[in-house]
């Protein structure tokens, strides 16, 4: 996990639920540019590992960790086993 997706984490923490813009304006001057797509990518991101979870579009509060990957999803549809 990056420092600027720990501080998210940690705001998150301590508020409970963060939008979008409360999240940009805490991190959004790390980005030249855009700030607000890249930190919506970020925040994407994490909730696509489980560290975040979007509660509705814009809205965001602390996940319940990694994500499981599905039993089988490792393994190739042509390999029958893995040794």
């Amino acid at each position: 996990m990056t420092a600027t997706q720990q501080i998210i984490q940690k705001y998150i923490a301590e508020k409970g639920i963060a939008t979008k813009a409360e999240i940009v304006a805490l991190v959004g001057d790390r980005y030249y540019c855009n700030e607000d797509k890249h930190t919506g990518d970020m925040l994407s991101s994490m909730v696509k590992a489980g560290i975040l979870e979007r509660v509705k579009p814009g809205v965001f509060r602390l996940g319940a960790g990694k994500k499981k990957a599905k039993p089988g999803s490792d393994v190739a549809p042509n390999q029958p086993e893995l040794f």
